[in-house]
């Protein structure tokens, strides 16, 4: 339902800001467009909730027709904001667009149903941290930021309130961790021994 959505997000609002740290960024996907466009309404959210501040709306350009009857979309919102007290994190100099093009993924019967492809999360977290940093996930279906994470060499913690979807996502993490760690070389290993 509509009013819980909006109340959980208030809430959602409130800790990010409060766990931020000042100059850290939030990106939010919401759909666009239709009577009650969403990603409007949380855009005069994001920027009421104290101790966050609204940066910018990034259209995601997922190629394809998506859902509707006319205009379908094939776009979604991605809804920045910063916490103010620092400047913000930026490591994308002045040539990034606020159109981003990466394929969306249809889900299949074990994804998530609106899981986004972890090369969408990679984006924005290269644009706004460093490896070695902390990415928090506050809806985390299936584990898709925290595979962009993994990728990306920064920390993750992922929160989601469906059991099936968390078993998912350890699964997938550990099984990426696992392979990232037999590609990298052993640290530990003399050259020229067993």
């Amino acid at each position: 339902d509509r009013a819980l959505f909006i109340d959980t997000l208030h809430l959602v609002f409130a800790e990010l800001s409060r766990v931020l740290v000042p100059g850290g960024c939030c990106g939010c996907c919401f759909g666009g467009g239709g009577p009650q466009p969403i990603f409007a309404e949380m855009t005069l959210m994001l920027d009421r909730t104290k101790g966050l501040r609204f940066k910018q709306a990034v259209v995601w350009d997922k190629g394809g027709l998506g859902m509707g009857w006319h205009y379908r979309r094939n776009y979604e919102f991605v809804l920045v904001a910063e916490k103010p007290g620092a400047a913000c994190k930026w490591y994308g100099g002045n040539s990034v667009a606020n159109v981003v093009r990466i394929p969306k993924i249809v889900p299949s019967a074990e994804q998530h149903p609106v899981e986004k492809p972890w090369e969408l999360a990679a984006f924005f977290i290269r644009l706004h941290s460093q490896p070695g940093e902390t990415i928090l996930d506050c809806f985390a279906g299936k584990g898709s930021t925290g595979v962009a994470a993994q990728k990306t060499g920064r920390r993750f913690l992922g929160i989601e309130i469906d059991e099936a979807h968390v078993a998912d996502a350890a699964r997938k993490l550990g099984d990426l961790e696992r392979q990232l760690c037999t590609e990298m070389p052993n640290l530990f290993t003399v050259p020229g021994t067993p």
